[in-house]
This record gives structure tokens, sequence and C-alpha cells, in this order.
């Protein structure tokens, strides 16, 4: 026994793991709210970038869920996007939920699975909760190991999203708004135009747009925080931050600045560019914005430099 024990294990040894995913997030918000946007198919649009959803909460329900197909294609698995769709076994309201028999069925090639997906929510504190995802489900192949690759990248940025998305709703923004305001030494806001995003890029712009804000602010020997990447030098010591705005009181500070400052701007944009619908979106990709270009074209304000699903069939 321990002969035959010992031949097997130094043969698994030479073998790769079989991978799945395991990973966790803390989101800033209730267990319940954090529950409704994994099956609402409005937050699962806003945080997902989910085009379509069937799901019903309950055992033996549906979990179906529709990407719209990428313009990239991975050297393995082509075109991301497709359909995830599995059965619920398992949901307790505020505790998560478990799919099982489930495939991803891409845009291009052969279904990827059978797999199970886990959703564990935990609550620590009134408005914190630990959101922990786990998929298994493998057999030997390359497909199998470059997805797992790509859902790895793909769940972490979600979680970004979803822990954003839940921060603070634009109600309790616009409250907290005016107490920053006050409560601030010096507020900096900057806006670049589409068109000098479009000519130099969206990140360029961001760092750059974030220097000047910096710079607006900052004092002699200050310690300026930034939210995610540091900034092009501007005299000043800067420390980036991964998740400022969850982290951070100031940088969470000066996100409620910008975002109610967006907001108002695209009220305002609402009034005159009419048919986009900018009042509700605010911009952000979701369905019916999708829609709207594809049923009336961009307006002024549209990034023609974004690489959407919904400009594909434009003459731009």
């Amino acid at each position: 026994m321990c002969s035959a024990y010992s031949a097997f294990s130094a043969v698994n040894a030479t073998m790769k793991p079989a991978p799945s995913l395991d990973m966790s997030a803390v989101i800033a918000a209730p267990a319940a709210r954090v529950m409704q946007a994994f099956f609402d198919p409005d937050a699962l649009s806003s945080w997902w970038q989910v085009a379509h959803s069937v799901t019903t909460p309950r055992p033996l329900g549906p979990y179906a869920i529709e990407w719209r197909p990428t313009e990239f294609r991975d050297d393995i698995l082509g075109r991301l996007g497709g359909v995830f769709r599995g059965t619920i076994v398992q949901c307790q309201p505020g505790q998560g939920f478990f799919v099982a028999d489930a495939f991803w069925l891409p845009p291009d090639g052969e279904p990827i699975g059978p797999m199970a997906l886990e959703v564990r929510l935990q609550a620590e504190g009134a408005s914190v909760t630990r959101v922990r995802v786990m998929q298994t489900g493998f057999e030997e192949s390359a497909r199998w190991r470059r997805y797992y690759e790509v859902i790895g990248v793909g769940w972490s940025r979600a979680l970004t999203s979803l822990n954003d998305s839940k921060q603070h709703d634009p109600e309790a923004r616009a409250e907290l708004y005016p107490v920053v305001m006050r409560t601030a030494s010096k507020v900096m806001v900057v806006s670049r135009s589409v068109r000098r995003i479009d000519s130099r890029g969206l990140h360029k712009t961001n760092l750059a747009a974030l220097r000047d804000a910096l710079a607006g602010v900052a004092r002699p020997g200050c310690l300026c925080l930034v939210d995610g990447f540091a900034v092009p030098e501007f005299g000043h010591e800067q420390r980036p931050i991964v998740d400022g705005d969850a982290t951070s009181a100031a940088i969470a500070a000066a996100s409620i600045v910008a975002k109610v400052t967006r907001d108002r701007f695209m009220h305002r944009a609402d009034a005159v560019h009419p048919g986009w619908d900018f009042r509700s979106h605010v911009g952000y990709s979701t369905p019916e914005h999708r829609d709207a270009i594809q049923r009336i074209g961009v307006s002024p304000l549209h990034r023609l430099s974004f690489q959407s699903t919904a400009y594909q069939q434009l003459a731009l």
C-alpha cells in the first residue's frame, strides 16, 4: 500500500493541479442588497455589464446571464461574452446561492462545462458584507485552463464594480455633497472634453486631469492620496491607493464631489441632447443607452474612441 501510494503521489505531482476560482471582496452594503444585485436585471447591467438575464432566486430556478460578444478575440477562447447558464439548487436570502450544472456558451467554439458557481455572503457589520465567489469544474484542456485565467480577471473587476455601485446611491451622495463642501478646506474639479479624450486616450487624459486636480488643492509638505494610479510628477509627494474610496475618507469625499458634479452635468446634457436619456444612466453603458445609440446614433458627448458593440453598425 505504501509503495502504491508513493507511486501515485509521484505521478500526481507531475500533473498540473486542476484550476478553480476562489475569490472574495468586501462590499460596502448590507447583505440583502448585495444578494439582490446578483438577481436584479438593472443591477446586473450596472456592475456586471450584463445585456440580458433570467434569474429566479429559489431552488430549481434558472440563473442565466448574457453578455454581448467582445470585439477582442482571445487566442484560445475567441471572442468573450456569450451566455452563462445553470440551475440554482440552493438559495438562502442574504446568505448566498449555489448554481449547479452550469455552462459557459461562448460566442465562438464549444460550450465549457459543466461547472458549479457558489456565492457566499457574510455580514461584517450593518452595512458591510464579505462576498466569496467560487467556481469549480474542470476537464484537462487548454480552453478550460484559459477560461479560469480569464474569469479570474473578470470576477476581480466585477466585484470592484459591485462595491463601487453600492457605496452610495445618488440621493445619499446629494445629501453628503454639501457636508463635504463645508468640511473640505479646498476643492478642485477638473473636466476634460470628449474630443481631447479621443485624441490623447482615456488613461492619459485621466491621469493628467488627476494631476491638475491634486496640484490645485496640494499644500507645501502635504501627502497627496490618489485613487488607484500614481499620476505624473507635479512637485508633491503622492501615494496611490487601490480601491481608495473604500479605505480613505479623503478619497471617498473626492469621489462624492466628482459623482455629484457628473450627475448634474449629465442632467443638463439630457435637456440639451434629448433622446439618449443621459439623466437616467449618466453615461454608463446600460442596455437602454446602447439601444439609443443603435437607434439614433451618437451625440457630441460620446467618445468615438470607446470600443462599444453599440457602435459596430454605425457609420462613424
